[in-house]
C-alpha cells in the first residue's frame, strides 16, 4: 500500500497506464486550476506574468475536459458510473464497490475494462 493513500502499490516493474496516471491527476489538476485563478486575479493587467499563468490555466482547464469527456463518452452506464465514482468523486474502493453494488473482484475486472476502452479514446 502507499502510505497514508489505502492504494496499492503496483508490482516492481509493473508499468502504470498513462490513462490511470491522467485520471489520478484529475484532483490535483482542479486544485492547481483554482490556485491559477487566485493566482491570475492577483496579477495586474498586462503583466509579464499574466501570459503564461493564462497559458497554464488553459492547459489544465483542457486536461480537465479531456478527463471528464472521456469517461462520460463512456458507452456503458457502469464503467462510465465506475469512473466517475473512483477518479472524479474521489471516492475509496470500498464506496464505489457499494455504491455500485458489486464485490470487490467484479469492481476491479470493471475498472480494467473501463481503462482499457479509454485507451482507445485516450491515445
Amino acid at each position: 500500500m502507499v502510505p497514508g493513500s489505502g492504494r496499492p502499490v503496483p508490482p516492481e516493474g509493473a508499468a502504470i497506464s498513462p490513462v490511470k496516471t491522467l485520471l489520478s491527476s484529475y484532483f490535483s489538476l482542479k486544485d492547481e486550476i483554482n490556485h491559477l485563478e487566485k493566482r491570475l486575479a492577483a496579477l495586474p493587467a498586462g503583466s509579464e506574468e499574466e501570459a503564461p499563468v493564462r497559458r497554464a490555466l488553459f492547459r489544465d482547464r483542457l486536461l480537465v475536459l479531456r478527463i471528464e469527456r472521456a469517461v462520460y463518452a463512456l458507452p456503458s452506464p457502469r464503467l462510465r458510473r465506475l469512473l466517475e465514482a473512483r477518479y472524479l468523486e474521489g471516492m475509496s474502493w470500498l464506496e464505489v464497490s457499494a455504491v455500485l453494488h458489486i464485490s470487490e473482484s467484479t469492481m476491479y475486472a470493471l475498472h480494467r475494462k473501463a481503462l482499457a476502452e479509454l485507451e482507445k479514446k485516450l491515445p
